[in-house]
């Protein structure tokens, strides 16, 4: 698709050369963002891994994916609620931990039951009780 796209551009920018500043390669840029946003996507739900950690008084949550990788760390007495966000459509299963300064999602595309007992256990491993 990223191809017939180029192509798609390159022949315009043939037709018009007057337009290539202009016109075509704003929209190439448009175009090649949109690609690199979703190859991202695509790595990330091919090869993402979340992995949580508690130990010392607060949550590390980590996200792999290929060589790329990213961290958080959360200090338990900052968490004020947690929570399993289960959307109608069944397509953002997520757990949200709520601090005093903001909310983090967590658990991209997880299953209904899996969300509901991962914010179970989060809580009871953080010391929340509801």
């Amino acid at each position: 698709m990223f191809g017939l796209f180029c192509k798609m551009l390159w022949e315009a920018s043939l037709q018009n050369p007057h337009a290539v500043l202009y016109a075509v390669l704003p929209v190439f840029g448009l175009g090649l963002a949109c690609y690199v946003l979703a190859i991202a996507i695509s790595v990330w739900g091919a090869f993402g891994v979340e992995e949580i950690c508690i130990d010392g008084g607060s949550l590390r949550w980590q996200r792999t994916a290929l060589k790329w990788s990213r961290e958080s760390e959360i200090h338990i007495a900052d968490i004020t609620e947690i929570r399993a966000i289960t959307p109608w459509h069944r397509l953002d299963n997520t757990v949200e931990l709520t601090t005093a300064r903001k909310r983090r999602r967590i658990g991209a595309r997880l299953l209904r039951g899996e969300a509901v007992e991962l914010a179970q256990h989060l809580r009871h491993a953080v010391g929340l009780t509801r």
